[in-house]
């Protein structure tokens, strides 16, 4: 059986902005991917927020809107988290998607797999 070595409490390890989908959507090609994956699941909810997310100026701000447009959205019900992450998965399963994964999460993972012995 695989264990852990170490202690996970003595990491360095930095977290992200925000929330794991907002340091997502601070990247342009992982919005064009979470743009789809939500049009999957909610095509016209995907289809106005994309118009918006297009529509600000700086990354920031698209990454602003399209967070807030699915999952502190003002007028209907939130995106479904684990909805939303089965049909980026989705998305994602075509290696030809470009997507830019967090440096935290590339660390974390480094970390991780160099723990199991």
């Amino acid at each position: 059986k695989p264990r852990l070595t170490g202690r996970i409490s003595t990491s360095t390890f930095s977290h992200g902005v925000k929330t794991f989908e907002y340091d997502l959507a601070l990247s342009a090609k992982n919005r064009t991917a979470m743009l789809a994956a939500l049009k999957l699941i909610h095509p016209d909810i995907g289809a106005d927020l994309e118009a918006k997310v297009t529509a600000e100026g700086s990354e920031a701000d698209k990454a602003k809107t399209l967070f807030k447009g699915m999952f502190e959205r003002e007028v209907g019900t939130n995106i479904q988290k684990g909805k939303f992450g089965q049909a980026l998965a989705e998305i994602l399963a075509d290696a030809t998607v470009e997507f830019d994964v967090p440096s935290y999460v590339t660390l974390a993972l480094k970390h991780a797999a160099s723990t199991i012995v």
